[in-house]
């Protein structure tokens, strides 16, 4: 109901279904996705996100252990625990916005991770990119906080004990950016709803 009033009323702000707007005021591509097709759009775009994370998986591990079948088997393992999950009755469910969520967290973690091989000239202007990333998925998923800040720290922890300064500092940059976009975020929310989060 929340996403079909953003529709019809053309604004994200809180409407009958308030607590959506905590949720939902973030999934932009759903959100088109409604606008060109109908009410069914996000399905199309979870599952356009669905297929993103596999590609990114294929990547991921096919860099890291340099062997194509072996990243295909990750795929299918992805793929199958996306499309089949124990103790649910309804398979492969994409009319929320938790398989964006996914894939905008692997996606950064991905990011994060691919920074290590990028080219000094080049790496400021990826670790920016990687910033905004994980600022949508802030906006996205305030939860997820704790969890991205670890996977942060842990990076930036990780090239201090290299001595890799430039790197980490990379790293800093984006702790920095998720910090400012969760304080604005949580400061917004509370401005529009009186609750700086449910």
């Amino acid at each position: 109901p929340y996403m079909r009033h953003v529709i019809e009323s053309h604004n994200l702000w809180p409407n009958e279904v308030w607590y959506h707007f905590y949720n939902s005021k973030a999934l932009g591509e759903s959100f088109f996705s409604m606008l060109i097709s109908g009410p069914l759009g996000i399905q199309a775009a979870s599952c356009y996100a669905f297929l993103i994370t596999l590609l990114i998986m294929f990547v991921f591990v096919e860099r890291a252990t340099g062997d194509r079948l072996t990243a295909l088997a990750a795929v299918a393992v992805t793929a199958t625990g996306v499309i089949w999950t124990v103790g649910i009755a309804e398979w492969a469910e994409f009319s929320k916005e938790h398989v964006i969520t996914a894939a905008v967290f692997f996606g950064c973690v991905w990011a994060s991770w691919r920074a290590r091989g990028i080219p000094p000239p080049a790496q400021r202007a990826w670790s920016a990119l990687v910033s905004l990333a994980y600022c949508g998925l802030i906006v996205l998923r305030v939860e997820l906080l704790p969890v991205v800040l670890t996977v942060l720290f842990v990076l930036t922890a990780w090239e201090m004990v290299r001595r890799r300064r430039d790197r980490a500092s990379s790293y800093v940059l984006q702790l920095a950016a998720v910090a400012v976009t969760a304080v604005s975020l949580l400061i917004l929310n509370y401005a529009v709803t009186g609750l700086a989060e449910v």
